[in-house]
């Protein structure tokens, strides 16, 4: 593509760039003495990561209760345990949320035998 672009810029000649597409990054890879790293680079650009942003929101959410260490582990491709381990390791914790104490008494059909009965008694029957 570099050599495209520079020649359409008229800093290259034609058979500049025709010379310059026969190099590919495995050939100058192993030319300059760099084909392991080439190696490493290539096996790690083709791993598949969720994007960053909904991880991080994700996690946010993880730290407030809101989402399951299942959905990062999914997300991340790796098991709950080591996804929780690396939050921790991190001191990233998950919020515990608790429930509000509800009064039985303002709920529909306290100490009725038919609960649904209570209930179109209080809202109407429109069935």
């Amino acid at each position: 593509m570099v050599a495209i672009q520079l020649r359409e810029a008229r800093y290259i000649s034609e058979q500049q760039k025709s010379g310059w597409m026969n190099l590919t990054a495995p050939r100058l890879s192993t030319r300059y003495g760099w084909s392991n790293l080439y190696s490493i680079w290539k096996t790690d650009s083709q791993a598949i990561r969720p994007p960053q942003r909904l991880l991080a929101r994700t996690i946010d959410g993880y730290t407030q209760g809101l989402v399951s260490i299942d959905t990062i582990a999914r997300l991340e491709d790796t098991d709950a345990e080591v996804a929780e381990a690396e939050l921790a390791e991190a001191g990233l914790t998950a919020h515990t949320q608790t429930a509000a104490a509800v009064d039985d008494t303002e709920l529909p059909g306290y100490r009725s035998q038919d609960a649904l009965s209570a209930f179109d008694a209080e809202f109407g029957d429109d069935v």
